[in-house]
């Protein structure tokens, strides 16, 4: 009884906090599993705060469903020295009379006909479709039908005897699937288990219909299942497609719009314990009832579940659920661990964790969608994201002894909250960002029937940044010996060899300042620019020092486009002169003057001659400013110094 194991109600119990050591007990590998249940459910309503999710960790707990592996046991039927079954038949129907030949088998037609309560001397027979079903004469006489091919279509035997004249109607109860072998004959199946038990070593067996029946591909077999566009929903109570260990399935959907789904209570469309790659299809549960990470509607459970390998290169996997995590990842062992790896394709669950990287397992993720308003990943192991989009949470969680990880880098674009919380243990939930760009909070956090902040400083968490993009300011997860700057609220972080987000940040900044916090080797920015150090130290910012707590604009080289100050250099202006200052241009086409990178109003003449008012440069502090004329491809620069 498959409810059994799915019964989230003991586990659910998170008062007793003697549960999460269970894991450590090495006596029951099973135990460690469900202290990590407890986070899978984080609230949906407050993403940040998983103390509800403790409940519905339950769902994990139908996993233990080592036993959905049994219905792998059944390798029997794979032998290669079972002789292959046909998996069709014909029948021969007059009225409420019926035969029926087996697939690929002969037979005299007089004892079809005498079935049919058709009896005399045989005169003449013919097959509306010879390729499908044959009736033949032999040199004695005798009339053989033959079974040929798996057909769908109705089909009729005319048969002429004592002279009268009988139309038989042919069917065949419909070709489910079928594969082509190497010699380009196809082999067709009203069943798809059978058609996947004969199917040669790495053939791809095809979809033509709707089917209604789970499957399982045993250990030592190799196929291709391309869906073809149609639906594969599981037997009642039964995982839609078990993968066995040794085994080796690919999916693929040649025409699109195929879907692998599964309607029962505690159980999912796909459970991999051997090899999956999953190319294309629609992968489902579509008669999940969960309303609340406490509710599962005794009709929840993962969609995937993988305990071997599997690879995501164009598949969407997709759930309404509230109760149980989209896709787990769970390993049996330091030494069998388990793999999964989303390459392309959208994993999508808006109200609870989309993907679980459970225990003994790891995660890459190097492109594709995932989407979820709650955990776009729950880490507890490893977990590599080197590319593609992730709109959701992401929490690296440890418990016990067991330290957790999970690396960041490359064009990974990730919209949500970064977070290492300890949830028990001395295990240290550890985070590192070399790359990609975050949208969200970074924070280190301890489990107390909740997320509670644990402090920048705290050491029994690690949010190392190295490099990437950020829309809060990740100073305080920099080393001293990195890069931090701002422009336009967004922040880049780089370090020796990996300046990449900093440069690209300056190179995009445009008319916005450029403010530094930490710059220890100092920066090079676009001449013009407007640097604001916001640092405690003196940093260089193209070769000239600027202090703590002050601004500049890095001046226009003497000659850019071929523009120059030919009168007015260096000048000086006293407070309360009420005079104007001027200055003498080759060119007449400035666009814009800008006093410390801050524009202010100006006049000029077609023959460039630039007037600035005294009431602009009344607002200035006295000391030295810069002002730069700016025109379209250049500009030049100079200082003026405004006295008392």
């Amino acid at each position: 009884d498959p409810v059994d194991p799915v019964d989230p109600v003991d586990p659910v119990d998170p008062v007793d906090p003697v549960d999460p050591v269970d894991p450590v007990d090495p006596v029951d590998p099973v135990d460690p599993v469900d202290p990590v249940d407890p986070v899978d459910p984080v609230d949906p309503v407050d993403p940040v705060d998983p103390v509800d999710p403790v409940d519905p960790v339950d769902p994990v707990d139908p996993v233990d469903p080592v036993d959905p592996v049994d219905p792998v046991d059944p390798v029997d039927p794979v032998d290669p020295e079972t002789p292959a079954q046909p998996g069709y038949t014909v029948e021969f129907t007059v009225g409420d009379k019926q035969y029926v030949l087996a697939g690929d088998s002969s037979v005299d037609l007089s004892e079809i006909l005498g079935e049919l309560g058709i009896n005399g001397e045989i005169s003449e027979a013919s097959s509306s479709a010879d390729s499908l079903f044959s009736v033949a004469q032999d040199e004695s006489g005798k009339w053989t039908v033959s079974a040929n091919e798996c057909f769908s279509s109705t089909q009729s035997m005319t048969v002429v005897v004592d002279g009268q004249e009988y139309q038989i109607v042919v069917t065949d109860d419909g070709v489910v699937a079928s594969w082509v072998d190497e010699n380009g004959v196809t082999h067709s199946y009203t069943d798809l288990q059978d058609a996947i038990d004969n199917a040669a070593e790495g053939a791809t067996v095809v979809l033509e219909d709707d089917y209604d029946g789970s499957i399982t591909v045993n250990s030592g077999k190799t196929i291709t299942i391309d869906l073809g566009g149609m639906t594969l929903t599981n037997t009642a109570g039964e995982h839609t497609i078990t993968v066995a260990n040794g085994a080796n399935l690919t999916i693929i959907d040649s025409v699109g719009g195929g879907v692998v789904d599964n309607v029962s209570h505690g159980r999912g469309a796909l459970v991999n314990n051997g090899s999956v790659y999953l190319n294309g299809g629609t992968f489902t549960r579509s008669k999940e009832a969960s309303t609340s990470n406490k509710d599962h509607g005794d009709n929840s459970w993962y969609v995937i579940d993988n305990q071997g390998y599997m690879l995501i290169d164009g598949a969407t996997v997709e759930n309404k659920g509230y109760f149980s995590s989209l896709i787990r990842n769970l390993g049996s062992s330091d030494s069998e661990k388990a793999y999964l790896e989303i390459k392309s394709g959208t994993i999508q669950q808006d109200n609870f964790i989309a993907v679980k990287n459970d225990d003994y397992s790891y995660l890459k993720v190097s492109g594709g969608t995932i989407i979820s308003n709650e955990q776009a990943i729950q880490n507890w192991t490893t977990a590599d994201i080197t590319g593609g989009t992730l709109q959701g949470n992401v929490i690296t969680w440890s418990y016990g002894s067991s330290d957790s990880k999970t690396t960041i880098s490359g064009d990974t674009k990730m919209n949500g909250n970064v977070y290492a919380v300890s949830y028990s243990g001395t295990a240290i939930p550890s985070v590192e960002i070399s790359g990609g760009s975050v949208t969200g909070n970074l924070g280190k956090f301890t489990y107390n029937n909740g997320l509670v902040h644990a402090g920048d400083d705290s050491e029994k968490q690690k949010i190392d940044i190295s490099g990437g993009t950020f829309s809060k300011d990740p100073t305080a997860f920099v080393d001293v010996d990195s890069t931090v700057i701002s422009a336009d609220g967004t922040f880049a972080v780089g370090s020796e060899g990996n300046m990449a987000s900093v440069n690209g940040l300056i190179a995009n900044a445009g008319d916005n300042v450029i403010t530094v916090y930490r710059a220890p080797n100092g920066i090079t920015v676009p001449e013009g620019s407007t640097v604001v150090n916001k640092s405690d130290a003196v940093i260089v910012v193209n070769g000239q020092q600027l202090k703590s707590g002050e601004s500049m604009t890095v001046p226009f080289s003497a000659v850019q486009g071929d523009y120059y100050i030919l009168e007015g250099k260096d000048q000086t202006w006293t407070k309360g002169s009420n005079e104007e200052l001027s200055f003498k241009l080759n060119s007449g086409k400035l666009i814009k003057v800008l006093i410390d990178g801050e524009e202010v109003e100006f006049e000029i003449t077609e023959d460039g001659l630039v007037t600035i008012a005294p009431e602009v440069l009344e607002a200035l502090e006295p000391g030295v400013h810069t002002i730069t004329f700016v025109y379209v491809d250049g500009g030049i620069s100079t200082n003026i110094v405004i006295e008392a």
